[in-house]
């Protein structure tokens, strides 16, 4: 991780030498010996409430400059580690935090719809499945301008007990998100035997 660049004390503003050290003394009390605003008004002579305002004056001419290192993304890392070993144009990770099942389906959905959108190309052809997974997706995608997006099914319909989770209600509501047209695939992912699929076929 790059730290951001120290401005050198040659090039902060134009500053009297009296002025400067007053400064670096309150901030020196304030930041590195821990000293309350009451306690540096009463051992610099000046009036409590000018504290908080001279200390915000030293960061804003440079004089007290303050970098946060953040921890490791370990999502990035992993993304990255996933991406090596499975030869992925990209990778995505959401870490799981606290989530429950729901919850993180949810935050999945909300991360690839970002993706999605970014993604989409005028005159696309967009080739959907379906579960909670994709229903998520289509639920946090913004309404989008029209772009010829057609959107069709991948497989046949699975009879699920929710209509909003099967490939013909999830490819028209996706559709609509984005303006589009869709296709649907008028047959069941599985069928009895041969004979049936054949006749499909």
């Amino acid at each position: 991780m790059e730290l951001p660049e120290i401005q050198p004390l040659a090039n902060l503003p134009e500053l009297d030498e009296e002025k400067h050290r007053f400064l670096s003394d309150m901030a020196v009390l304030y930041y590195e010996e821990n000293l309350t605003q009451a306690e540096i008004a009463e051992k610099m002579g000046v009036s409590r409430t000018s504290i908080s305002r001279f200390l915000r004056e030293a960061r804003d001419l440079g004089i007290v400059q303050i970098f946060i290192k953040r921890p490791p993304d370990h999502t990035e890392m992993l993304a990255m580690a996933i991406k090596n070993a499975f030869r992925i144009a990209e990778v995505y990770v959401v870490p799981a935090g606290n989530r429950g099942y729901t919850q993180m389906v949810e935050a999945l959905g909300s991360v690839a719809a970002g993706v999605l959108q970014r993604k989409l190309t005028d005159n696309a052809v967009l080739g959907i499945a379906w579960s909670t997974g994709v229903y998520q997706v289509i639920r946090a995608l913004q309404n989008a301008r029209s772009m010829g997006v057609t959107v069709t099914q991948l497989t046949g319909t699975v009879g699920s007990a929710n209509p909003l989770f099967d490939g013909p209600d999830l490819a028209r509501w996706l559709a609509q998100r984005l303006d589009g047209r869709y296709l649907y695939l008028p047959a069941p992912l599985v069928v009895q035997d041969e004979h049936v699929r054949d006749v499909l076929l």
